[in-house]
């Protein structure tokens, strides 16, 4: 009950608390409070954009994306984006992904060996992977020059979901975790985005 912007919110994964991103102090950042709303706590504390995207499957760990480390005379860089990991209290961060272009939207994938992110360094948008310590970053979208985000894990582990842009509207595809036997899912003239799985 404020007039502040209160967004993304997450469930940590035993259920009891809830990640999300404020700009209540005057800046984004990321929060996290119990599950009924009470112990509202700030994690991240920075004059840039930082915001709360992923658990890590164990709750120990979240994975966020911050634009702090890019500032200029003229402000901070609203699309240098690199990525973070810091403990489930705020404490520990530490930077995974430091690249001069837009690196955001991380996911942790449920069996915690990888963790997906878009990026925009080759010159268009694509879905990367990498190891949760930031080795190992493969590109998983190369093959076009569309633009593609939105990733999203099955349950499993072993597909993802993403949005690519064709002909000025976003088409939901799969896709291996591989980055193989690409699937398109679906064909309008409408925009289809945020795809989520189901649990099973």
């Amino acid at each position: 009950n404020n007039l502040s912007d209160d967004v993304g919110p997450k469930w940590s994964p035993d259920g009891r608390k809830i990640l999300f991103d404020s700009d209540r102090d005057g800046n984004r950042e990321a929060y996290v409070m119990d599950g009924d709303g009470g112990n509202q706590t700030r994690l991240t504390n920075s004059n840039a954009f930082d915001s709360a995207t992923s658990w890590s499957p164990d709750g120990s760990k979240i994975a966020f994306a911050s634009n702090r480390d890019n500032n200029n005379p003229l402000g901070f860089d609203a699309y240098n984006f690199d990525i973070y990991v810091m403990n489930a209290d705020g404490s520990g961060v530490n930077k995974i992904v430091d690249d001069p272009e837009y690196d955001a939207e991380p996911k942790w994938s449920p069996d915690g060996r990888k963790i997906l992110f878009v990026t925009g360094r080759t010159g268009n948008f694509d879905v990367y992977e990498m190891n949760p310590d930031g080795t190992g970053q493969r590109n998983l979208t190369a093959d076009n020059d569309k633009a593609d985000g939105a990733a999203s894990w099955s349950p499993d582990s072993r597909s993802i979901a993403f949005v690519r842009k064709i002909e000025g509207k976003d088409q939901i595809y799969l896709m291996d975790a591989d980055g193989n036997n690409l699937k398109r899912v679906t064909n309008n003239s409408a925009n289809n985005s945020q795809p989520s799985w189901s649990p099973d």
